[in-house]
């Protein structure tokens, strides 16, 4: 949800520019306190990486290297063919060049 907020409002043509240190922020907020509990709010792999140099203690680095890897990715590609992308054909159909 993260990126789809960033996507929304700071890469987006269409998006509310204006918007974009409110939204991000109120996004991460909400992310933060409900996955505290889950993960204690480790988004950034960085995060995760100086714990575990310190306490020698390796184990989920798929969750926290791999995830937001992918995780990113996927939203990326989603937001992109699924938001952006459409609009760029609505005058494409053939019902539209009709006349």
């Amino acid at each position: 949800m993260l990126l789809f907020a960033i996507m929304a409002v700071a890469v987006n043509p269409r998006g509310q520019r204006d918007w974009a240190g409110l939204v991000i922020g109120i996004t991460l907020g909400f992310a933060v306190m409900a996955f505290a509990p889950v993960s204690g709010a480790g988004f950034n792999p960085a995060r995760w990486f100086g714990p575990a140099v310190v306490g020698n203690q390796w184990g989920n680095w798929l969750i926290y290297i791999i995830g937001p890897l992918v995780g990113g990715l996927l939203a990326g590609f989603v937001y992109q063919y699924v938001v952006i992308q459409p609009e760029d054909k609505v005058a494409q159909r053939p019902i539209d060049t009709l006349g």
